[in-house]
Protein backbone atom coordinates (compact mmCIF):
# COMPACT_ATOMS: atom_id res chain seq x y z
CA UNK A 1 0.00 0.00 0.00
CA UNK A 2 2.99 2.30 0.56
CA UNK A 3 3.55 2.65 -3.18
CA UNK A 4 0.23 4.46 -3.47
CA UNK A 5 1.55 7.30 -1.32
CA UNK A 6 4.61 7.61 -3.56
CA UNK A 7 2.40 7.83 -6.62
CA UNK A 8 0.05 10.38 -5.07
CA UNK A 9 3.01 12.49 -3.92
CA UNK A 10 4.66 12.36 -7.39
CA UNK A 11 1.46 13.31 -9.23
CA UNK A 12 0.58 16.12 -6.79
CA UNK A 13 4.13 17.53 -6.94
CA UNK A 14 4.15 17.44 -10.74
CA UNK A 15 0.82 19.22 -11.18
CA UNK A 16 1.67 21.71 -8.42
CA UNK A 17 4.86 22.67 -10.25
CA UNK A 18 2.90 23.02 -13.50
CA UNK A 19 0.48 25.35 -11.72
CA UNK A 20 3.35 27.40 -10.27
CA UNK A 21 4.87 27.63 -13.77
CA UNK A 22 1.56 28.88 -15.15
CA UNK A 23 1.25 31.52 -12.42
CA UNK A 24 4.91 32.55 -12.83
CA UNK A 25 4.48 33.56 -16.49
CA UNK A 26 1.27 32.74 -18.33
CA UNK A 27 2.57 33.90 -21.72
CA UNK A 28 5.59 31.59 -21.55
CA UNK A 29 3.46 28.69 -20.31
CA UNK A 30 1.01 29.08 -23.20
CA UNK A 31 3.88 29.46 -25.70
CA UNK A 32 5.32 26.15 -24.48
CA UNK A 33 1.95 24.44 -24.86
CA UNK A 34 1.76 25.64 -28.46
CA UNK A 35 5.28 24.38 -29.15
CA UNK A 36 5.12 20.86 -27.67
CA UNK A 37 4.64 19.13 -31.07
CA UNK A 38 1.51 17.34 -29.88
CA UNK A 39 1.21 15.22 -33.04
CA UNK A 40 4.66 13.71 -32.53
CA UNK A 41 3.97 12.99 -28.86
CA UNK A 42 0.69 11.35 -29.90
CA UNK A 43 2.68 9.15 -32.27
CA UNK A 44 4.73 7.73 -29.40
CA UNK A 45 1.73 7.34 -27.12
CA UNK A 46 -0.07 5.52 -29.92
CA UNK A 47 2.76 3.02 -30.25
CA UNK A 48 2.83 2.50 -26.47
CA UNK A 49 -0.87 1.64 -26.60
CA UNK A 50 -0.15 -0.48 -29.68
CA UNK A 51 2.41 -2.43 -27.65
CA UNK A 52 -0.14 -2.94 -24.89
CA UNK A 53 -2.79 -4.19 -27.30
CA UNK A 54 -0.43 -6.58 -29.13
CA UNK A 55 0.58 -8.28 -25.86
CA UNK A 56 -2.87 -8.15 -24.26
CA UNK A 57 -4.71 -11.42 -23.78
CA UNK A 58 -8.02 -12.34 -22.22
CA UNK A 59 -6.32 -13.77 -19.12
CA UNK A 60 -4.89 -10.38 -18.13
CA UNK A 61 -7.11 -8.89 -15.45
CA UNK A 62 -6.88 -5.09 -15.24
CA UNK A 63 -7.16 -3.57 -11.79
CA UNK A 64 -7.42 0.09 -10.82
CA UNK A 65 -3.71 0.03 -10.00
CA UNK A 66 -2.92 -1.16 -13.55
CA UNK A 67 -4.73 1.85 -14.98
CA UNK A 68 -2.78 4.14 -12.66
CA UNK A 69 0.51 2.58 -13.81
CA UNK A 70 -0.45 2.96 -17.48
CA UNK A 71 -1.24 6.62 -16.78
CA UNK A 72 2.22 7.01 -15.20
CA UNK A 73 3.78 5.43 -18.31
CA UNK A 74 1.91 7.86 -20.55
CA UNK A 75 3.09 10.84 -18.49
CA UNK A 76 6.67 9.49 -18.45
CA UNK A 77 6.70 9.06 -22.25
CA UNK A 78 5.26 12.56 -22.72
CA UNK A 79 7.92 14.05 -20.44
CA UNK A 80 10.69 12.10 -22.20
CA UNK A 81 9.45 13.61 -25.48
CA UNK A 82 9.44 17.07 -23.91
CA UNK A 83 13.01 16.64 -22.63
CA UNK A 84 14.08 15.80 -26.17
CA UNK A 85 12.09 18.73 -27.56
CA UNK A 86 13.55 21.26 -25.11
CA UNK A 87 17.15 20.17 -25.67
CA UNK A 88 16.58 20.05 -29.43
CA UNK A 89 15.28 23.64 -29.38
CA UNK A 90 18.58 24.69 -27.81
CA UNK A 91 20.68 22.80 -30.37
CA UNK A 92 18.60 23.81 -33.41
CA UNK A 93 18.44 27.54 -32.72
CA UNK A 94 20.23 28.57 -35.95
CA UNK A 95 18.13 26.18 -38.06
CA UNK A 96 14.87 27.31 -36.45
CA UNK A 97 15.72 30.96 -37.21
CA UNK A 98 15.15 30.00 -40.86
CA UNK A 99 12.61 27.14 -40.75
CA UNK A 100 10.61 27.77 -37.55
CA UNK A 101 10.71 31.48 -36.83
CA UNK A 102 7.74 31.46 -34.43
CA UNK A 103 9.29 29.10 -31.89
CA UNK A 104 9.79 30.61 -28.40
CA UNK A 105 13.53 29.93 -28.60
CA UNK A 106 13.76 32.04 -31.79
CA UNK A 107 11.44 34.85 -30.69
CA UNK A 108 13.38 35.12 -27.42
CA UNK A 109 10.30 34.50 -25.29
CA UNK A 110 12.07 31.55 -23.63
CA UNK A 111 15.82 31.71 -23.11
CA UNK A 112 18.32 28.86 -23.35
CA UNK A 113 18.77 28.91 -19.55
CA UNK A 114 15.02 28.47 -19.12
CA UNK A 115 15.05 25.58 -21.61
CA UNK A 116 17.83 23.95 -19.56
CA UNK A 117 15.70 24.24 -16.40
CA UNK A 118 12.68 22.82 -18.23
CA UNK A 119 14.82 19.95 -19.55
CA UNK A 120 15.98 19.05 -16.04
CA UNK A 121 12.38 19.21 -14.81
CA UNK A 122 11.23 16.88 -17.60
CA UNK A 123 14.14 14.46 -17.00
CA UNK A 124 13.62 14.23 -13.23
CA UNK A 125 9.91 13.57 -13.54
CA UNK A 126 10.41 11.09 -16.38
CA UNK A 127 12.62 9.07 -14.04
CA UNK A 128 10.27 9.54 -11.11
CA UNK A 129 7.11 8.41 -12.90
CA UNK A 130 8.72 5.54 -14.80
CA UNK A 131 10.51 4.03 -11.78
CA UNK A 132 7.19 3.93 -9.93
CA UNK A 133 6.00 1.51 -12.61
CA UNK A 134 9.19 -0.58 -12.68
CA UNK A 135 12.91 -0.52 -13.28
CA UNK A 136 12.58 -1.88 -16.84
CA UNK A 137 10.15 0.90 -17.70
CA UNK A 138 12.63 3.43 -16.28
CA UNK A 139 15.45 1.79 -18.26
CA UNK A 140 13.48 2.01 -21.52
CA UNK A 141 12.58 5.65 -20.77
CA UNK A 142 16.26 6.49 -20.31
CA UNK A 143 17.16 4.61 -23.50
CA UNK A 144 14.56 6.73 -25.32
CA UNK A 145 16.05 9.94 -23.92
CA UNK A 146 19.62 8.80 -24.58
CA UNK A 147 18.94 7.98 -28.24
CA UNK A 148 17.32 11.38 -28.83
CA UNK A 149 20.21 13.09 -27.05
CA UNK A 150 22.67 11.43 -29.43
CA UNK A 151 20.37 12.31 -32.32
CA UNK A 152 20.11 16.06 -31.71
CA UNK A 153 22.77 17.30 -29.30
CA UNK A 154 26.43 18.17 -29.92
CA UNK A 155 29.04 16.88 -30.24
CA UNK A 156 27.35 13.83 -31.80
CA UNK A 157 24.36 15.41 -33.63
CA UNK A 158 23.66 12.13 -35.43
CA UNK A 159 20.68 13.79 -37.11
CA UNK A 160 23.30 14.95 -39.62
CA UNK A 161 23.71 11.36 -40.87
CA UNK A 162 21.13 10.85 -43.66
CA UNK A 163 18.66 7.93 -43.38
CA UNK A 164 20.50 6.36 -40.39
CA UNK A 165 19.37 9.25 -38.18
CA UNK A 166 15.73 8.44 -38.94
CA UNK A 167 16.34 4.82 -38.04
CA UNK A 168 17.15 6.17 -34.58
CA UNK A 169 13.66 7.66 -34.42
CA UNK A 170 12.25 4.34 -35.59
CA UNK A 171 14.25 2.66 -32.81
CA UNK A 172 12.71 5.01 -30.24
CA UNK A 173 9.28 4.19 -31.65
CA UNK A 174 10.10 0.54 -31.07
CA UNK A 175 11.27 1.37 -27.53
CA UNK A 176 7.86 2.79 -26.54
CA UNK A 177 6.19 -0.16 -28.28
CA UNK A 178 8.36 -2.41 -26.06
CA UNK A 179 7.22 -0.49 -22.98
CA UNK A 180 3.63 -1.41 -23.67
CA UNK A 181 4.54 -4.98 -24.59
CA UNK A 182 6.70 -5.41 -21.48
CA UNK A 183 4.01 -4.04 -19.17
CA UNK A 184 1.63 -6.83 -20.18
CA UNK A 185 4.00 -9.71 -21.00
CA UNK A 186 6.81 -8.99 -18.55
CA UNK A 187 9.49 -9.57 -21.20
CA UNK A 188 11.11 -7.67 -24.07
CA UNK A 189 10.66 -10.39 -26.69
CA UNK A 190 8.37 -8.59 -29.15
CA UNK A 191 7.08 -10.44 -32.25
CA UNK A 192 9.48 -10.33 -35.21
CA UNK A 193 6.97 -8.83 -37.67
CA UNK A 194 6.57 -5.74 -35.50
CA UNK A 195 10.33 -5.25 -35.45
CA UNK A 196 10.36 -5.32 -39.26
CA UNK A 197 7.42 -2.93 -39.62
CA UNK A 198 8.70 -0.36 -37.11
CA UNK A 199 12.47 -0.52 -37.56
CA UNK A 200 12.55 -0.90 -41.36
CA UNK A 201 9.44 0.46 -43.04
CA UNK A 202 8.66 3.16 -40.50
CA UNK A 203 12.37 4.00 -40.33
CA UNK A 204 12.28 4.88 -44.04
CA UNK A 205 8.96 6.73 -44.00
CA UNK A 206 9.89 8.90 -40.99
CA UNK A 207 12.25 10.86 -43.24
CA UNK A 208 9.21 13.04 -43.94
CA UNK A 209 9.97 15.09 -40.79
CA UNK A 210 12.98 16.61 -42.59
CA UNK A 211 10.91 18.04 -45.46
CA UNK A 212 9.56 20.89 -43.35
CA UNK A 213 13.07 21.87 -42.20
CA UNK A 214 14.61 21.69 -45.68
CA UNK A 215 15.65 25.35 -45.91
CA UNK A 216 17.10 25.49 -42.40
CA UNK A 217 18.93 22.17 -42.72
CA UNK A 218 20.38 23.19 -46.10
CA UNK A 219 21.61 26.49 -44.67
CA UNK A 220 23.19 24.68 -41.68
CA UNK A 221 24.79 22.03 -43.89
CA UNK A 222 22.89 19.14 -42.28
CA UNK A 223 22.67 16.15 -44.62
CA UNK A 224 19.11 14.89 -44.72
CA UNK A 225 17.37 13.11 -47.55
CA UNK A 226 15.78 16.37 -48.82
CA UNK A 227 19.08 18.28 -48.73
CA UNK A 228 20.92 15.42 -50.46
CA UNK A 229 18.61 14.74 -53.40
CA UNK A 230 16.42 17.85 -53.38
CA UNK A 231 13.09 18.60 -51.73
CA UNK A 232 10.79 17.51 -54.58
CA UNK A 233 12.63 14.25 -55.29
CA UNK A 234 12.71 13.40 -51.59
CA UNK A 235 8.97 14.02 -51.32
CA UNK A 236 8.29 11.48 -54.08
CA UNK A 237 10.72 8.97 -52.56
CA UNK A 238 9.36 9.33 -49.02
CA UNK A 239 5.81 9.12 -50.38
CA UNK A 240 6.82 5.82 -51.98
CA UNK A 241 8.22 4.64 -48.63
CA UNK A 242 4.83 5.36 -47.06
CA UNK A 243 3.00 3.46 -49.80
CA UNK A 244 5.29 0.43 -49.43
CA UNK A 245 4.89 0.49 -45.63
CA UNK A 246 1.10 0.33 -45.97
CA UNK A 247 1.02 -2.42 -48.58
CA UNK A 248 3.77 -4.55 -47.01
CA UNK A 249 1.96 -4.62 -43.66
CA UNK A 250 -0.83 -6.62 -45.32
CA UNK A 251 1.65 -9.37 -46.21
CA UNK A 252 3.66 -9.19 -42.96
CA UNK A 253 0.76 -9.65 -40.54
CA UNK A 254 -1.30 -12.80 -40.78
CA UNK A 255 -4.18 -11.16 -38.92
CA UNK A 256 -4.61 -8.57 -41.72
CA UNK A 257 -6.52 -10.41 -44.40
CA UNK A 258 -9.36 -9.97 -46.84
CA UNK A 259 -10.00 -7.75 -49.86
CA UNK A 260 -11.42 -4.91 -47.73
CA UNK A 261 -8.25 -4.57 -45.64
CA UNK A 262 -6.02 -4.76 -48.72
CA UNK A 263 -8.04 -2.03 -50.48
CA UNK A 264 -8.06 0.04 -47.29
CA UNK A 265 -4.26 -0.12 -47.01
CA UNK A 266 -3.84 0.64 -50.70
CA UNK A 267 -6.16 3.66 -50.40
CA UNK A 268 -4.32 5.03 -47.38
CA UNK A 269 -0.97 4.32 -49.03
CA UNK A 270 -1.98 6.33 -52.10
CA UNK A 271 -3.41 9.11 -49.91
CA UNK A 272 -0.18 9.31 -47.92
CA UNK A 273 1.86 9.44 -51.11
CA UNK A 274 -0.25 12.35 -52.30
CA UNK A 275 -0.04 14.44 -49.10
CA UNK A 276 3.72 13.85 -48.83
CA UNK A 277 4.44 14.62 -52.50
CA UNK A 278 2.16 17.63 -53.04
CA UNK A 279 3.75 21.05 -53.50
CA UNK A 280 1.73 22.68 -50.72
CA UNK A 281 3.40 20.52 -48.11
CA UNK A 282 2.12 20.17 -44.53
CA UNK A 283 2.77 17.55 -41.85
CA UNK A 284 -0.72 17.68 -40.37
CA UNK A 285 -2.50 15.65 -43.12
CA UNK A 286 0.24 12.99 -42.87
CA UNK A 287 -0.35 12.56 -39.14
CA UNK A 288 -4.14 12.76 -39.59
CA UNK A 289 -4.21 9.92 -42.15
CA UNK A 290 -1.83 7.90 -40.04
CA UNK A 291 -3.94 8.27 -36.87
CA UNK A 292 -7.21 7.52 -38.69
CA UNK A 293 -5.75 4.32 -40.17
CA UNK A 294 -4.57 3.20 -36.73
CA UNK A 295 -8.06 3.84 -35.35
CA UNK A 296 -9.75 1.84 -38.12
CA UNK A 297 -7.33 -1.07 -37.80
CA UNK A 298 -7.65 -0.94 -34.01
CA UNK A 299 -11.44 -1.30 -34.23
CA UNK A 300 -11.01 -4.07 -36.81
CA UNK A 301 -8.53 -6.04 -34.72
CA UNK A 302 -10.69 -5.88 -31.58
CA UNK A 303 -13.25 -8.00 -33.43
CA UNK A 304 -10.84 -10.98 -33.39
Amino acid sequence: MQIYYHIIFAIMTFFLLLWIGYLYDKSKFIALLKDIRALRIMHYLLFFIFGLSVALNWSFDFSFFNYVEIFLCIVAITLACLFSLFTNNIADYKIDKISNQTRPSVTGLISNKEYVVLSVFALVFTIMFSVLVGYYIMFLSLVFIGVYFLYSMPPWRLKRVPVFSKLMIAFNTFVVFLMGHYYIEGNLDAPFEYKILILVFFGLAINFIDIKDYRGDKHAGIMTLPTLIGKRKSQYLIGLFFFLAHVSSFFIFDILEGLFILLLLLAFGVAQFYVVARRKYSEKPIFALYFVLFLILGVYLTQF
